[in-house]
């Protein structure tokens, strides 16, 4: 090798050197700001809303921390978006009398927003499981010949509500609209930064992989 050649091949050596050196600092500048838009990513695979449209009934799922869901539904027929208004029942009370109360502090809520009890349905079976409230607001509406619904429920569970209300009402010439709560603590963009918001991300997706699973082997909770 000449004396020419081995310069160039210590050029080549500086450049490949230098632009491998440039390139590991622009990752590292990157990293955190790809891993933010990643969990940006997770939060917002979980939050689906359908355009709100006049449905006969809005559901209103049970669960949560808060009464947010109803709030959302006394927006919803404030806009003239329904005529009837379907609670559900969940094990969220150890006793049916606190379920019960449950069931008339919601109403009081909804009754704020101009919605009279004879317009509000509550499923009379507990449910214990998304699945299992699905199938009883099916029961009613078809009982009650509602053929349209909007499901209220908070935003990181709506896809799985979307998935499970389609599954259950497939077949049934009901046809389910799924919106997430308005103004809700819950944000994709900000979810991992607060306790609340891990653990309802970690504990939904859990639930997704469960019920998709479950789709597969037949076994559906």
């Amino acid at each position: 090798m000449n004396e020419t050649q081995g310069k160039k091949n210590k050029r080549r050596s500086c450049v490949t050197w230098l632009g491998g050196t440039v390139g590991l600092i622009i990752l590292i500048v990157a990293l955190p700001f790809l891993v933010e838009l990643g969990l940006w990513g997770l939060g917002g695979v979980l939050i689906v809303a359908d355009p709100p449209a006049e449905v006969d009934a809005i559901i209103v799922l049970s669960g949560g921390s808060d009464l947010s869901r109803v709030e959302e539904a006394g927006r919803l027929y404030e806009d003239k978006l329904a005529e009837w208004i379907i609670l559900t029942r969940v094990n969220e009370q150890p006793v049916e009398a606190k379920e019960n109360d449950l069931i008339i502090t919601k109403k009081d809520l909804l009754f704020e927003y101009g919605i009279p009890n004879d317009k509000i349905l509550a499923t009379g079976e507990v449910a214990t499981s998304t699945k299992e409230e699905a199938e009883l607001t099916l029961r009613l509406m078809q009982e009650r010949g509602l053929t349209s619904a909007m499901v209220v429920t908070d935003p990181f569970h709506s896809l799985r509500t979307r998935l499970i209300f389609q599954d259950v009402f497939r077949g049934s010439g009901v046809k389910t609209l799924v919106r997430p709560v308005r103004g809700h603590w819950y944000r994709s963009a900000t979810w991992w930064s607060t306790p609340e918001g891990r653990q309802a991300t970690v504990s939904e997706y859990l639930k997704l992989l469960a019920y998709l699973l479950g789709q597969q082997t037949g076994v559906i909770e």
